[in-house]
């Protein structure tokens, strides 16, 4: 946060940003974690800009869900969703409303003999299990203590305040 222009950001509490991510939550947005040289550049961040780390709260118009699907495979694939999650569809519990299928930015659901369907490049983003009325859609983390070791790798980076 040190070198990001105070223009566009500043620095704030823990309480303060779990406060933006549940509203980004409760908008219907989805949080994305990563290092993208066009964060660094639009922050003004001139130093160090390897180690900035941003949470972006992509939108259904944001360029994520606008360019990626027309994107290249490889482009697509730079995207990944968290080791150890997976996405399934309970098939006894969909009604095959599609609701799933209107949410995904990705382009990765689609409704196939009434029952939802997840296809391959999935990222795991969770917006099609918020607004699931039948709890049919389940993101699982297969080792919960995958997070407290992504905690530790994000920490040597930046100051998470845990």
């Amino acid at each position: 946060m040190r070198y990001v222009d105070p223009e566009v950001g500043r620095l704030v509490s823990m309480e303060e940003a779990l406060e933006h991510l549940h509203q980004a939550e409760e908008a219907g947005l989805i949080s994305c974690v990563g290092k993208f040289r066009g964060d660094a550049i639009m922050l003004g961040v001139q130093r160090d800009h390897h180690d900035l780390m941003t949470i972006c709260h992509c939108c259904p118009c944001c360029c994520i869900s606008t360019a990626l699907p027309l994107a290249s495979r490889e482009t697509r694939d730079a995207l990944v969703k968290l080791e150890g999650l997976s996405v399934e569809v309970d098939a006894e519990k969909c009604n095959g409303c599609g609701k799933c299928v209107k949410v995904c930015i990705f382009k990765q659901m689609e409704v196939v003999d009434k029952k939802a369907v997840i296809g391959e490049e999935c990222k795991g983003c969770g917006r099609c299990a918020m607004v699931c009325k039948q709890e049919a859609v389940i993101i699982r983390i297969d080792d919960p203590t995958y997070i407290d070791s992504c905690i530790e790798r994000i920490s040597t980076k930046v100051n998470l305040g845990v």
